[in-house]
């Protein structure tokens, strides 16, 4: 069973972006990205470009 204390919480931006970073370091081609809109006012820092 998870305890609550080991369990972290991360909005999709984050998230987009540390798999972003993985798949880079994993030497994927770059390619087109496709995405769902951003809600809220969050945005992706530093922004996300080719």
């Amino acid at each position: 069973m998870t305890r609550r204390a080991e369990v972290s919480f991360k909005t999709k931006p984050p998230l987009a972006l540390r798999m972003i970073e993985r798949a880079v370091e994993d030497g994927v081609a770059p390619g087109v990205l496709l995405a769902d809109s951003a809600y809220g006012s969050l945005s992706l820092s530093p922004p996300i470009t080719s």
